[in-house]
């Protein structure tokens, strides 16, 4: 019995000598293997993007900088710049520290890299990751940056401004966007009226090629190696097409949906997209992978990267600016001292050195800010006079602004004071760049001409072409102005055209036309422009009235809407002439643009907003939009223009139903058919209208208006709130009718279509065709 316990503890001893010997007869992992190992476990939660467990595989101080804010954005983005396969190579080992090579491909470029290693708590862990692409000109898009030598500015002497040197014509509309090539060769320019993109030759002074785009081009950039031109346009897609030798090549789109401006980083990584009431989204470029999307509100028009890439501006449709922070994505807002709250800024430029950003506003400001700072150095104010644009000169010693007087201003940074006045423009200048040397300073303008300006004895200059067929001048007529009505003042002058249009100021292609037998109206076509200025008694708390007669002309197929007539307005500060106190907005005043307008028939188009303190004038413009396709020019007109002051909104709903019965009356000519062509310019004396159509069979005859508001129509009763809710009308038998809801009904044998356009506490308001027919309502 006493031998069992010794053949258990032979089997023991054997055992453990067997354990030994095959843990002597293995190899512990080498540090040089362990290396590799936790290398590879970093990179595949690292294309994993997962932030949580890359901190097992970071030291301490990488672990914060992963879990803090914008880890997740931040890995979105260097995951786009490493490759996604790796291959571990020698590792080096000194002491606690330790250096692995590694390499692999990143779209069809080699790249290598070294991951740099230490030990903490007994592992080890990723210290720093480097990566090197080595270039192949052969293999996908290398950028390659043209090498410019920077010369003298395009001011070189304070004393001897810039003189027009060339100027190039070809544009069928206004230039919205220039651009230079990085190499300096070429200009590339966009027009938003014509539809092209074009390439200029700048040492042959021609045109080097162009393209006719499919949509408006709303943004341009040229890439940073000039081979690709970027665009925008107004459906908010993004495109990048090949340039080579100043030749426009395929496009492709890289991203859709986001905006229709945007600003590329300096070393084209990222670029950031924003458009009307949309948020500004940060991607990567090319590929367009969304990074991050900023918070703050959908009022960013305009964004700019600053030379080092470490700063973002961006600005909009208020008086601030925000400044990002590129790494982290915060922000910091400031105010723009001086400028309304209801500003729009309409310009960004940082100087090369990045220690200085200018913008410009459209109530006149051109402000200068101290980047490091954060604080404002400089406010000039031009009265009257907007700027469109800002660009630094090479030293940032100067700057320039394009103005809507179609003027450049330059000004004197250490003055303060504007050193010269270039005109050559015939319109208003739209746009500015300077030349990659600093040399050249070009503008474009809504004469649809590019203007090349440097220092020196001026150059034989081409004409600039004409911005449009002249004014058509009838003869003064004897129909007596719309004044007072309804015994209300009318504070605009020449309403309807009686008198030409000399109390009016022009833009773009004005016409004067007959709407009937003596009765002239205002033809715009082109997105022409006709505005007014006129002071009124101080109103704060009233409302203001706009009003006019309006017919659209629409030309193509269905969905294109051109000539459409619009109204709007500033109202101008009585403390500072010139200034712009507040905008007259269509998202602020929805009825600021005639709603359900027929192409061809005349209607009312109208708005109405409280007047804030410290209004002394008010600035009327008439516009025509025209469409968001490529069609000939269409026409928007204007007759019985008014501005009233009224006591309240309710007032004012009052009175415009009252004026499109009044205005109703007047016998109207035929309307003319869609035109197919630019109108050619008529002979001084206008040529007598051809004689009036039949009515169409569903136009309400004018005798019958009347009829409409005393007889046919009685409201009996009315349900929920006014203003929004239902009405009951009483037509033959009771029919509830909610705002916006149509109805038929049958008189003397005719079919009309009526719609409930208003519900107030005292009356509604329903339309008939081009009639408005305001009932009163009594419980």
């Amino acid at each position: 019995m006493r031998s069992r316990p010794r053949i258990i503890w032979l089997h023991e001893f054997l055992a453990l000598v067997l354990m030994t010997v095959i843990v002597g007869c293995s190899r512990a992992p080498s540090d040089e293997d362990m290396v590799r190992q936790r290398f590879a476990a970093f990179h595949k939660a690292f294309q994993e993007g997962n932030a949580e467990g890359l901190k097992d595989f970071v030291t301490g101080d990488e672990a914060k900088e992963l879990l803090g804010p914008g880890a997740k954005e931040k890995l979105a983005l260097a995951k786009g710049l490493t490759p996604s396969k790796v291959e571990a190579g020698k590792v080096t080992i000194k002491g606690e520290k330790a250096t692995l090579e590694v390499k692999g491909t990143n779209s069809g470029q080699n790249m290598t890299g070294t991951i740099e290693m230490a030990k903490e708590d007994k592992k080890w862990k990723i210290m720093k990751v480097n990566w090197t692409m080595k270039l192949d000109l052969n293999v996908g898009s290398p950028v390659v940056v043209p090498e410019v030598a920077v010369g003298e500015s395009f001011v070189k002497d304070r004393k001897q401004p810039p003189t027009p040197q060339l100027t190039l014509t070809g544009h069928e509309d206004k230039v919205t966007r220039i651009a230079f090539t990085p190499d300096g060769r070429f200009l590339v320019s966009t027009s938003y009226g014509d539809y092209t993109l074009r390439v200029w030759s700048i040492e042959e002074g021609i045109e080097k090629s162009k393209v006719k785009l499919e949509n408006r081009p709303q943004c341009l950039a040229v890439t940073r190696d000039g081979t690709g031109v970027v665009t925008g346009d107004v459906y908010n897609n993004i495109q990048l097409r090949s340039l080579k030798d100043g030749i426009l090549g395929e496009s492709r789109t890289l991203i859709k949906g986001l905006g229709d401006q945007f600003a590329i980083s300096p070393d084209e990584k990222m670029i950031a997209i924003t458009g009307f009431q949309k948020p500004v989204v940060i991607c990567s470029f090319p590929g367009g992978a969304e990074i991050k999307k900023l918070p703050g509100p959908e009022k960013e028009r305009m964004m700019v990267f600053s030379p080092s890439g470490k700063l973002m501006v961006s600005a909009g449709d208020s008086n601030r600016i925000t400044f990002w922070d590129t790494e982290k994505w915060k922000d910091n807002s400031y105010p723009v001292p001086k400028v309304d709250m209801n500003s729009s800024v309409t310009g960004l430029a940082f100087s090369r050195d990045g220690k200085l950003l200018a913008t410009t506003h459209n109530e006149t400001t051109i402000s200068i800010w101290d980047v490091e700072a954060r604080k404002e150095i400089h406010n000039y104010f031009l009265r009257d006079n907007p700027a469109s644009a800002v660009c630094f000169s090479i030293d940032s010693n100067v700057f320039a602004t394009a103005h809507s007087d179609k003027s450049i201003y330059v000004w004197d940074m250490k003055t303060d004071r504007h050193l010269a006045v270039l005109k050559q423009h015939k319109d208003v200048v739209s746009c500015l760049a300077v030349s990659p040397d600093g040399g050249t300073l070009a503008s474009g303008g809504e004469d649809r001409a590019i203007i090349f300006w440097r220092s020196g004895v001026p150059a034989a200059v081409k004409p600039v072409a004409a911005t449009a067929p002249p004014a058509v001048k009838l003869p003064e007529l004897k129909t007596p102005e719309m004044t007072d009505l309804f015994g209300v003042k009318n504070y605009a002058k020449n309403p309807n055209a009686t008198q030409g249009d000399k109390e009016w100021k022009t833009k773009g292609e004005i016409t004067i036309e007959e709407r009937g037998p003596g009765d002239p109206c205002f033809a715009i076509r082109r997105a022409g422009m006709l505005w007014q200025d006129f002071p009124i008694p101080p109103s704060e708390g009233k409302t203001i009235l706009l009003v006019a007669r309006v017919m659209p002309e629409k030309v193509g197929t269905d969905n294109l809407r051109g000539g459409l007539p619009h109204l709007n307005a500033y109202l101008m500060s009585a403390k500072e002439e010139g200034r712009i106190h507040h905008e007259m907005r269509r998202n602020e005043t929805p009825t600021l643009v005639g709603e359900g307008q027929t192409d061809n028939l005349w209607s009312t188009a109208w708005g109405a907003a409280k007047i804030p303190a410290d209004v002394g004038s008010v600035r009327l413009f008439l516009t025509e939009t025209a469409a968001l396709e490529g069609q000939p020019a269409s026409a928007a007109r204007f007759d019985d223009v008014g501005v009233f002051i009224l006591n309240s909104e309710a007032e004012a709903v009052s009175f415009v139903g009252r004026y499109t019965e009044e205005r109703a009356k007047v016998p109207v000519a035929a309307s003319p058919p869609p035109s197919t062509a630019v109108p050619a310019p008529a002979p001084a004396a206008a040529e007598p209208s051809p004689a009036p159509a039949a009515p169409a069979a569903s136009a309400i005859p004018q005798p019958i208006v009347s009829n409409l508001t005393t007889n046919l129509f009685r409201v009996s009763g009315m349900m929920g709130q006014p203003g929004t809710e239902t009405a009951t009308v009483n037509l033959n038998g009771n029919i509830s009718v909610t705002v916006g809801e149509e109805f038929v009904f049958e008189h003397e044998g005719k079919k009309y279509t009526i719609k409930l356009k208003s519900v107030s506490d005292t009356e509604i308001t329903l339309q008939c065709q081009d009639q408005l027919i305001v009932l009163p309502y009594s419980q």
